[in-house]
């Protein structure tokens, strides 16, 4: 698995958790869920896609540079992205039912 295949499953369960906190009628949690996206994109997920290196092996950072800055740009940047559109389309699909 690539880290573009967690980018797709961070999106699906981000917005799977925020309708699902829409169901339960439970919208400031969606802040806690978005703590919880960027906690893991900072510190837990690149650690899965770190190369391993052999003994006696040269051990070059580049690699692991790569990885974190992919996850703390395009992860982070994703999550906070999908957060700001999935709550301006809610907050206008209640205007629209309002009136």
């Amino acid at each position: 698995m690539t880290p573009l295949h967690v980018f797709y499953i961070m999106f699906a369960l981000q917005i799977c958790g925020y309708i699902l906190l829409d169901t339960f009628n439970l919208p400031r949690w969606k802040y806690l869920l978005l703590a919880i996206g960027l906690f893991l994109d900072f510190f837990i997920l690149p650690d899965y896609f770190m190369p391993v290196y052999r003994e006696g092996q040269l051990r070059c950072g580049l690699p692991e540079l790569g990885i974190h800055l992919a996850f703390w740009i395009f992860g982070c940047g994703s999550i906070i992205c999908t957060h700001i559109v999935y709550v301006i389309l809610s907050s206008l699909n209640k205007a629209k039912k309002r009136t």
